[in-house]
């Protein structure tokens, strides 16, 4: 499966509102899963930039939404400049900690 390119809150809203719908899923449904108001999903799938990220990966799960990331990588006379995220690594460490992004 291909990936696809998430660059705002906009298109992380379109992705989670064309995920929950193709899983028939309503959004009082979606967020009785990730433990949220059916409010707070309606205005993630509307693009609301002040959405925590822990609670947008909690709704990712839900919707078994997986992540990866591509970073290109700078270098200057002192070594790299942006290092690639592990995603992954992330949100296993989310998830060990009970969901919340202390």
């Amino acid at each position: 499966m291909s990936g696809i390119g998430l660059k705002t809150s906009v298109d992380i809203g379109a992705l989670v509102k064309d995920r929950r719908k193709a899983l028939s899923l309503t959004q009082a449904e979606l967020a009785e899963q990730v433990g949220v108001k059916r409010l707070w999903i309606g205005e993630l799938e509307r693009g609301n930039d002040a959405a925590s990220l822990g609670l947008i990966l909690k709704t990712f799960m839900a919707l078994n939404i997986s992540l990866s990331a591509d970073a290109e990588i700078a270098v200057d006379d002192e070594g790299p400049l942006i290092v690639g995220a592990d995603l992954d690594a992330l949100i296993e460490d989310f998830t060990h900690r009970g969901g919340h992004d202390d």
